[in-house]
């Protein structure tokens, strides 16, 4: 019998006060839960951001004392495996390579999966490359989402020898009655349209709300339900004040656990027009449970949905081509419905956690192992 390797493994563990259930927390959340388990000793270290971000010199203070505790776990206590999770932008990658480089000197085999859009950086790009090479040197495997990114990392680093894919997962269980019980039309009396995430300007939030006006204008019934929590939300109440379409607007603020699936489960389309985005939980879980979707084509979203397929993809920041859109759908439910079976389909056959797991077992420790736990193979594992 092998031995549990113990992975650190440093992640958003914790939903910030007053947040959200952000994508990295559920990723996280969901892989410590899955069969996974059953092959490794987890010691996990939050590495949740505040909300709302505190000032710079407090965060610089949190991403020390996290590297801190990495330095002490290496040091003194038996470690195997340093996972870690990471957004792809400078102020926050500066404490994971320093993990990554602790993880090097203590001899440990180290992984970081990049949990957002991976893109070049407009800013500061030549600095924020430095460190990704930096970072990409300490690790022995680079886990991206989509392909794309793999193509762009290798550029930077040199060499995609160590970039791997593995998409971004979700545990189907919870959703499969609501994808069950979706009906080929409204789900309610009026169409209902969901918003699920942080509320930013940058995740089209106000141009969602632009787009429910116009649609109100033109004569159209319908709900639009917001759920999250965020900077802009007394702005987003404001401009929907402005717009006078508070009637048809409910604020649902931050929901997890039933909360959510409450949410998808009486709503009938998931909107999410970002101006960033990595590979978003909230559209797999809509998806999941079965829901057209109108996204915008960034990060990895164009792998999910194909336009007039699985729904449509519009541009962010337009208002009218996001009413366009809805448009299309709210003329023809029996569409709608039949985009979220192929929507359900493809998460099924490609983000189901039960099928993944093994992927990341894979990266972490070298063991290759099927689905229901057998060895599949001998291989090298990470030094101890």
């Amino acid at each position: 019998m092998h031995r549990k390797p113990v992975v650190l493994f440093v992640g958003a563990h914790v939903t910030p006060e007053g947040g959200s259930a952000h994508g990295m927390f559920v990723a996280s959340r969901q892989l410590v839960a899955s069969p996974i388990r059953d092959h490794v000793e987890w010691r996990l270290l939050d590495a949740t951001v505040p909300v709302p971000l505190p000032g710079w010199p407090i965060r610089l203070w949190l991403a020390a004392r996290r590297v801190l505790v990495v330095l002490a776990a290496l040091a003194f206590h038996r470690i195997d495996v340093v996972l870690i999770f990471a957004p792809f932008n400078f102020g926050r990658l500066l404490d994971k390579l320093a993990m990554c480089l602790l993880g090097r000197l203590f001899r440990k085999r180290v992984v970081l999966s990049f949990r957002s859009a991976t893109r070049r950086a407009e800013r500061c790009a030549s600095l924020l490359e430095s460190i990704v090479r930096a970072t990409a040197w300490s690790c022995d495997a680079i886990v991206c989402q989509a392909e794309p990114a793999v193509a762009m990392l290798a550029e930077i680093v040199g060499s995609g020898d160590r970039i791997i894919v593995i998409p971004n997962w979700i545990d189907l269980a919870p959703y499969e009655p609501i994808a069950d019980a979706r009906r080929p039309t409204w789900q309610s009396d009026e169409p209902a349209i969901l918003f699920i995430g942080r509320f930013d300007e940058n995740k089209g939030i106000l141009e969602l709300a632009e787009a429910v006006a116009a649609l109100r204008t033109a004569g159209r019934r319908l709900r639009l339900r917001y759920a999250g929590a965020g900077g802009a939300g007394e702005k987003l109440v404001e401009h929907c004040r402005q717009l006078a379409i508070t009637d048809c607007v409910e604020i649902l603020g931050a929901v997890d656990g039933e909360a959510k699936l409450a949410a998808f489960r009486s709503t009938d389309i998931l909107v999410l027009v970002s101006a960033t985005e990595g590979l978003s939980n909230a559209i797999l879980e809509a998806m999941a449970c079965g829901m057209a979707i109108v996204a915008s084509p960034v990060g990895a979203t164009p792998t999910l949905i194909a336009d007039g397929e699985g729904g449509f993809l519009v541009p962010p920041r337009d208002a009218a081509a996001l009413a366009e859109a809805l448009n299309k759908l709210l003329d023809d439910p029996a569409r709608a419905y039949s985009m979220g079976q192929r929507n359900r389909a493809v998460v099924r056959a490609r983000h189901d956690i039960g099928h993944l797991w093994p992927s990341v077992l894979t990266a972490l420790t070298g063991r290759h192992v099927t689905t229901d736990g057998r060895e599949a193979r001998a291989s090298g594992s990470p030094q101890s």
